[in-house]
């Protein structure tokens, strides 16, 4: 079944920035600044070149809050972390991560977006619908823009699929750890000038939200058929 369409919502047009993104201290242009409360209970992206909504669940805040509060005090002072931030790739893809890590100097700025050469680290909460996006477009993505660690926290399957190592189609190391585990983070050096390098961090996944749906569908891989988002426009 298609996604519906909302008319009057333009498409991301040829403005779009290019590759690479702007500089260090510059304000990064982002076309989902225009929508910035706009949708309540939604979280708009451009993905594919289509403006997306996707509808945010209780299990998205709970889960990120748990994550957030698991990373704060392990990371080192130069690096903070971000929430609900426009991050512009290229002229087809424009993410709104659940939660980055990013220099601290710039998460104290409070910017609607920033550069995906300041991520360090990107987690994503799978919503209904999203599971395409969170596993494989933004798995290529956020590899090709060397984006170091990428996390997908899955409430419906009940588990976190790691990455590192990001390759030109993807990256090359992952492992899939259920939720009751302990999720580890090999954080090595930093590719941001005067950065020190993450370290080692670990977030317990005990207690991670779980959708019903997963608890019904134990022993399957994953949930039935979760409802898609919105789109709301599209280039052509």
């Amino acid at each position: 079944m298609s996604s519906p369409r909302a008319s009057g919502v333009p498409g991301p047009g040829p403005e779009a920035p290019g590759v690479p993104g702007p500089a260090y201290g510059e304000r990064t242009p982002s076309r989902l600044a225009r929508f910035e409360d706009a949708f309540p209970g939604f979280r708009p992206q451009i993905v594919a070149g289509s403006y997306l909504l996707t509808p945010v669940k209780p299990h998205d805040g709970a889960t990120v809050h748990r994550l957030w509060g698991a990373l704060a005090g392990q990371l080192p002072d130069d690096w903070g972390l971000a929430g609900d931030i426009a991050v512009p790739f290229d002229a087809e893809n424009e993410f709104c991560p659940d939660l980055a890590v990013l220099p601290e100097t710039e998460a104290a700025k409070d910017l609607i977006a920033y550069p995906p050469e300041l991520l360090a680290l990107v987690a994503e909460v799978v919503s209904p619908g999203t599971a395409h996006t969170d596993y494989e477009v933004k798995d290529r993505a956020h590899a090709r823009r060397g984006i170091p660690h990428y996390l997908v926290l899955d409430p419906y399957r009940a588990r976190c699929r790691v990455l590192w190592n990001p390759g030109a189609d993807g990256y090359l190391g992952r492992e899939t750890v259920p939720y009751g585990s302990v999720v580890t983070v090999e954080g090595g050096g930093s590719r941001v000038p005067g950065a020190a390098g993450l370290g080692r961090l670990t977030v317990d996944t005990t207690g991670f939200p779980v959708d019903p749906s997963a608890r019904r569908a134990a022993g399957r891989d994953g949930p039935g058929a979760p409802r898609a988002p919105w789109s709301v426009g599209g280039a052509g």
